[in-house]
């Protein structure tokens, strides 16, 4: 025989799990503001540096070989305490793109640099950081590859991250 109280109460508790369960439900907000020391905020606006939007490889004939462009950018923003000492963090995640000037012919990439700045409200640079991305040769064309990057800020050098500016730009 049934029992409906117990069977009410499982299915009761079950919905109440999955109610509450994910990263943008009330109950983690809750959960996060209590007990975790990072707190989400707005981003700055992304741009790219003016002449920096791509980088282009030549052969020694100047011919153009291939174009590497940004092809996805994706980031997210938060304040974190460590030690009582208050942090920015911007978690960048980028893909690029590779478009060869002709299709039927095997070049092999080059290892790359490119750059990424956040400016304050001023325009004045606030961290300014060089990478470099090194290539695994997988495929000819659009060739696309994750890079996460995690940037560290002090909070008295920013101000307020939403009113500076996050730019990116290749390095020739």
């Amino acid at each position: 025989m049934i029992n409906f109280n117990k069977t009410f109460y499982i299915l009761s508790y079950c919905f109440l799990l999955w109610g509450c369960s994910g990263p943008v439900t009330t109950a983690s907000k809750i959960y996060n503001s209590a007990f975790s020391t990072s707190q989400e905020v707005d981003c700055p606006e992304a741009k790219f540096i003016k002449g920096m939007e791509f980088l282009k490889r030549y052969n020694d004939d100047s011919d153009l070989l291939y174009t590497i462009s940004f092809n996805k950018i994706e980031w997210s923003c938060y304040l974190k305490d460590e030690n009582n000492v208050q942090s920015y963090y911007i978690e960048l995640n980028t893909s690029f793109s590779v478009n060869y000037e002709d299709e039927n012919k095997k070049v092999s990439v080059n290892n790359f640099e490119y750059v990424i700045a956040v400016l304050d409200l001023y325009d004045r640079p606030a961290v300014s950081e060089k990478y470099l991305y090194d290539f695994e040769e997988t495929g000819l064309f659009n060739f696309k590859n994750d890079k996460s990057v995690s940037i560290k800020m002090n909070i008295e050098k920013v101000g307020i991250l939403s009113e500076s500016s996050l730019l990116l730009g290749f390095i020739n």
